[in-house]
């Protein structure tokens, strides 16, 4: 059993490994003028085509007036275009433009991005990590079906 000691330098390393991620991921999008938000909205565009702002909203989890904002910013910076549906003028669809499709080969792939962060470690450490990540959120995905059912 775990000290509770233990636990807690669980939750550090996992909270600072997180961090740090995000931080290096922000410096390489920052090379393109992006954001880590706007390059998930493009990622889920690129892998989805089109999608209305609910859509979208749900797939990033995030509130519908913060991304009408990022998306006003995107529309700026000619990334994507709004368009009304043709059916029900109260959808609004969200699509690439030609320049985001463009910018995609300069996306840094999450794969190759983050493969020279584990040159340090071997595959089998690698391997045995991902394993136990996985079930750790398991874990935490359980005790969240809990929670909500309470």
């Amino acid at each position: 059993m775990l000290s509770q000691d233990q636990v807690h330098e669980l939750f550090q390393a996992l909270r600072h490994s997180g961090k740090v991620m995000h931080q290096i991921f922000q410096l390489e999008l920052k090379k393109v003028g992006l954001t880590v938000p706007q390059a998930r909205v493009l990622k889920i565009l690129y892998e989805k085509g089109k999608q209305s702002q609910v859509e979208l909203s749900r797939e990033l989890d995030s509130s519908m007036s913060s991304l009408s904002g990022m998306i006003d910013r995107m529309e700026r910076m000619g990334l994507v275009v709004r368009q009304r549906d043709g059916k029900d003028r109260r959808i609004v669809q969200i699509e690439l433009t030609q320049k985001a499709q463009e910018l995609k080969s300069d996306l840094p792939a999450e794969g190759k991005f983050f493969r020279k962060y584990t040159e340090s470690m071997s595959t089998e450490e690698i391997i045995n990590l991902t394993h136990h990540l996985k079930r750790f959120t398991q874990s935490l995905e359980e005790g969240l079906k809990k929670w909500n059912k309470q």
